[in-house]
């Protein structure tokens, strides 16, 4: 039996393990949208329609890439995407956690709608886990570090409180 505390130091291997396909993915995401919305004259020309057609997989690099060129046009489109989406999944969460750390904080409205949709959704998905005696059980390691990162993310940018979830046993 395996208890992990939400507060365990990783160590690098394990950062640079899990971190390695994540950050392989969103990379993937990004030039897929960075391909996509490239205009006739190689400029870029972000079409909310074109939202509707991406994966979640692809919202941060596309939000980040909203924030930083098109100031933060499309962010009622971009929270409209998870709400109508089925966040039940961990992975779905780590988009979403990923999500709110590209949107500007300026854009409260935006901003906590996810934050929002991430608690909710969140809360679901340990109450699916739970079992007796506090424990949460998932099936593998990467499911166990993917909901570690997300609460990880989550508490340091204040869409959880730390206190509530710095206790969680998680076991496989």
């Amino acid at each position: 039996m395996c208890i992990i505390f939400f507060e365990y130091v990783q160590t690098f291997a394990d950062r640079a393990c899990f971190g390695s396909g994540r950050e392989a993915e969103q990379t993937r995401a990004a030039a897929d949208v960075s391909r996509r919305d490239r205009g006739s004259e190689g400029r870029r020309s972000m079409a909310v329609s074109d939202l509707s057609q991406m994966t979640l997989a692809e919202m941060p690099a596309y939000t980040e890439q909203d924030t930083k060129v098109e100031k933060k046009a499309h962010y009622a489109q971009i929270v409209e995407k998870f709400r109508n989406a089925d966040c039940s999944h961990i992975q779905d969460l780590v988009y979403l956690i990923d999500t709110i750390q590209q949107v500007s904080p300026e854009i409260y409205e935006h901003y906590r709608g996810l934050q929002d949709i991430f608690r909710a959704n969140i809360h679901r998905l340990l109450e699916e886990i739970r079992e007796p005696g506090e424990i949460y059980r998932v099936k593998n390691e990467e499911e166990k570090q993917q909901l570690t990162y997300c609460l990880e993310q989550a508490c340091a940018n204040k869409t959880l409180l730390r206190e509530k979830y710095q206790n969680l046993h998680i076991e496989i």
